[in-house]
């Protein structure tokens, strides 16, 4: 499994919209995907303006796929943020989702 990991600063009063956002928005579109498994979205209580989405995929070439297509899901966000999100990507090592085939992606 794999997994892509968005950082960002929102704007504090944006919390709550960058939630709705992912549900609402993102979600519906990734759902449709092949490969697509899960999508976290989670703000910190220690840090308000911070905010993570996480991505999980069967595949990188699945991620990759959608990614280089649907860059535009990330324009949703960009009026909720301060800064340009990170984005890092992970080979899951374990996980609890039972549909997940833990290990090194493909």
């Amino acid at each position: 499994m794999y997994a892509r990991l968005i950082s960002c600063s929102l704007q504090t009063e944006k919390r709550l919209e960058f939630n709705d956002i992912l549900r609402d928005q993102v979600l519906p579109v990734l759902k449709n995907e092949p490969g697509f498994v899960d999508l976290v979205g989670m703000v910190s209580e220690e840090q308000p303006d911070h905010a993570l989405g996480i991505a999980y995929w069967k595949t990188k070439e699945d991620a990759d796929r959608v990614y280089h297509s649907k860059e535009p899901m990330l324009d949703l966000l960009k009026p909720l943020l301060t800064d340009a999100p990170a984005v890092e990507h992970y080979n899951v090592t374990s996980s609890m989702f039972p549909q997940a085939a833990v290990g090194k992606a493909a």
